[in-house]
């Protein structure tokens, strides 16, 4: 559960920037210092909601914010992964990268878009845990949960979900169709 503060730290520079390219916001001096003064001097307060993003060689620090039925893990250089419940929705930036994937859904397939142009298609089958006994833990009484997800012309992927003992989220890995290197998101 994101708190009012924290929720409003992740989604401060997506704010200020909106508000400076539309002018349709007033940002006072004293609100900006508020947000980078908390930002740094109070980053134990952050730590329920920081992140470790991963994609191929780059690694940065994400905050994760949740606004409706999305969790948002984003960082003030644009960096951005949307999850609506566990299924992945968009991703910005990643670094030098720069790269803008999008997945939209229709009632049977999921249709992936990077930099606006259509990639393929997909189908994603539910979450299930790792064995067929359905009792998977790892040394760490950690829980393991895979989907695989197909695509048009037959491969297909894993994603994969990691629980702790207490059933909260300590890993998330999402293989995108077409890329090399999936993305990871980790609890530090």
């Amino acid at each position: 559960m994101v708190t009012r503060l924290g929720g409003w730290l992740a989604k401060a520079p997506l704010i200020t920037g909106l508000c400076l390219l539309t002018a349709a916001c007033v940002v006072k001096v004293d609100q900006l210092k508020l947000v980078s003064n908390t930002t740094k001097q109070d980053s134990h307060a952050l730590l329920p909601y920081t992140w470790k993003l991963k994609y191929g060689d780059y690694e940065n620090i994400v905050y994760a914010s949740e606004v409706g039925p999305m969790t948002i893990f984003s960082n003030p250089l644009g960096d951005a992964v949307v999850l609506e419940q566990y299924a992945l929705r968009e991703i910005h930036r990643l670094g030098l990268f720069h790269h803008y994937w999008q997945i939209m859904s229709d009632s049977q397939w999921n249709l992936l878009y990077k930099q606006g142009q259509k990639i393929g298609t997909f189908q994603c089958g539910d979450w299930a845990p790792e064995t067929n006994d359905h009792t998977e833990i790892t040394q760490n009484n950690d829980k393991v949960y895979k989907q695989t997800c197909k695509a048009e012309y037959n491969d297909s992927t894993q994603n994969t979900i990691v629980l702790d003992a207490k059933d909260n989220i300590k890993y998330l890995e999402f293989f995108i169709l077409g890329e090399e290197h999936p993305i990871n998101l980790e609890k530090p």
